[in-house]
């Protein structure tokens, strides 16, 4: 058996891909989140392997492959030739680390509520540029970091702020919710305006008051809506309130598009 760090170009990655015989199947939002590390310059050599048997198969590391590939982007990684046969059986079966992990391992308090809610609101900004989009998957444990590292204090104020909105509205919002729609709103309205629609939630005005109900009704059922419904209608519920539009029903269907602050 021999490792080396080699420079794996897409041409390269190309190759190694020929010799793919037995891995899983491929998950698209692996490839595009590594992918969008890579183009970013945030990528980082960790350790992982690209790993070959001794019959020369490919036994790790082809989505970190495919995405050297769409970025078009060289990427240093270690590479291990020779590995007994049995050990792609053992590839992998690990549990990956979360956002959560690695916020512990930074000693960041509150770690589940604002990775939590820091990886709600990267979705929701990202989906304004995708066509269609009900929520994004592929956010990753950097691209969280980063953002919470770069508005440190803002996080720890909202996590406090949610949990006395969590309180005060008898559950309907979470803190992360309040975290990641605290934050979202903010990339078009003023905070002045944000709390008064978190203030309005909790008096069930108007609008505010078919979100509370709704939100209400979904904790007591046994048919939870998904959570991208459920953003669905706070954000319709914000721009309704907003626009100081009255309205009677607030619903979100199937068919609809993903509302857009």
């Amino acid at each position: 058996m021999k490792a080396n760090f080699k420079t794996i170009t897409p041409d390269i990655a190309k190759l190694y891909l020929q010799k793919n015989t037995k891995n899983r199947t491929v998950t698209k939002s692996r490839v595009d989140a590594y992918c969008e590390e890579m183009k970013s310059g945030n990528w980082v050599c960790n350790g992982d392997t690209i790993s070959f048997d001794i019959e020369g198969n490919l036994i790790n590391g082809q989505h970190r492959l495919l995405a050297i590939i769409k970025s078009d982007k060289p990427i240093d990684i270690l590479v291990v030739e020779g590995l007994p046969l049995e050990a792609f059986t053992t590839i992998d079966t690990g549990k990956m680390r979360n956002a959560k992990d690695v916020f512990n391992i930074e000693g960041i308090q509150n770690s589940v509520r604002i990775s939590s809610g820091i990886n709600r609101y990267l979705s929701l900004s990202g989906s304004q540029n995708i066509k269609n989009a009900r929520v994004v998957n592929n956010i990753t444990n950097a691209m969280i970091l980063e953002e919470y590292n770069s508005n440190k204090e803002l996080y720890i104020r909202l996590q406090a702020d949610g949990a006395t909105y969590y309180r005060a509205a008898h559950r309907v919002i979470t803190v992360s919710d309040y975290v990641a729609f605290y934050r979202y709103f903010q990339l078009k309205y003023s905070s002045d305006i944000i709390l008064s629609f978190f203030d309005a939630l909790i008096n069930r005005e108007g609008v505010c008051g078919l979100l509370y109900n709704r939100l209400l009704t979904n904790i007591l059922s046994n048919r939870k809506i998904n959570a991208s419904d459920k953003y669905a209608l706070i954000i319709k519920a914000f721009n309704f309130f907003v626009n100081k539009k009255q309205v009677k029903v607030l619903k979100f269907q199937p068919d609809e598009q993903f509302p857009k602050i």
